[in-house]
């Protein structure tokens, strides 16, 4: 692989079977389309774009068809992170992900990195079995694993999960949505070195969200077709179908990483016909 340094993060397009298909009342079809469309706009041509989960809203592989159909539109090679309404053996069946090095030989997991002269880019599974819906965790294999594939390299990195490591400050989250053993990932970033991470990045919680601790950034991204909200005294989510959708382009820099949030407006979108 060439030079990795324009990366675009997307993340919860819940595509359904068909294209009339809703999630908590946003249309999914008709945004996605206009998501892959600003991407292909944009004026310069991605290096690779990562999806951090949630693919389709139900893993059948009528939906699973028509996410490919429409990721696939997409100029640049595209990674995937599993979420947690992802089957790992359609995701791999219609998206093979070439130029990866699985991390573990665990047939059931989907935990790799992609390798640059200039960055090494992993992506994490934390969707385990026995998990209550929702909730991750990294199992220790997984996490010795980066561990030893970290100390090998002396790259600057960045990491790709589906689920936050830690809370936002808002108790729906805290209650059901994080990784388990985020503070064991912690220190694993640690132990490679503040000055080498670029960030992690995550999805799931279908919002914008910054944590930043001991030097390294989490980042979380907003879904491309509904938005929930996230306040402190929050205890369940509450949609908002009608806010708009996003994207990340990430660049990675000599000694830092620069993320610029693209906006989409919100409705139904899509592609007029005619």
């Amino acid at each position: 692989m060439r030079a990795l340094k324009h990366v675009i993060q997307i993340t919860d397009t819940h595509i359904g079977p068909g294209e009339d298909h809703a999630f908590s009342g946003s249309e999914t079809f008709s945004p996605a389309q206009t998501l892959i469309d600003a991407i292909n706009a944009l004026d310069f041509t991605p290096d690779l774009v990562v999806h951090t989960g949630d693919v389709v809203d139900d893993p059948s592989p009528e939906a699973y068809r028509l996410a490919a159909a429409v990721l696939g539109e997409l100029a640049s090679p595209v990674y995937f992170v599993r979420g947690n309404h992802d089957g790992l053996g359609l995701l791999l069946e219609h998206f093979p992900m070439e130029e990866r090095t699985p991390l573990l030989d665990a047939g059931d997991t989907l935990a790799y990195c992609v390798e640059a002269p200039d960055h090494t880019l992993y992506v994490l599974d934390g969707c385990v079995a026995g998990q209550e819906d929702g909730r991750g965790d990294l199992p220790s294999a997984q996490l010795e694993a980066l561990r030893h594939s970290l100390a090998s390299h002396e790259l600057p990195f960045s990491v790709f999960i589906h689920h936050p490591p830690f809370g936002i400050d808002s108790p729906w989250i805290e209650e059901g949505m994080l990784l388990g053993n985020g503070e064991q990932l912690h220190e694993v970033l640690l132990e490679a070195g503040v000055g080498r991470g670029r960030g992690v990045f995550f999805g799931h919680i279908h919002s914008n969200a910054r944590i930043l601790r001991d030097g390294i950034l989490y980042c979380g991204l907003a879904s491309s077709c509904c938005q929930f909200t996230a306040g402190p005294s929050e205890l369940e989510p509450r949609p908002q179908p009608d806010a708009p959708a996003f994207f990340n382009h990430i660049t990675f820099l000599e000694g830092r990483a620069v993320i610029k949030i693209h906006t989409l407006p919100p409705g139904k979108g899509g592609r007029k016909s005619g």
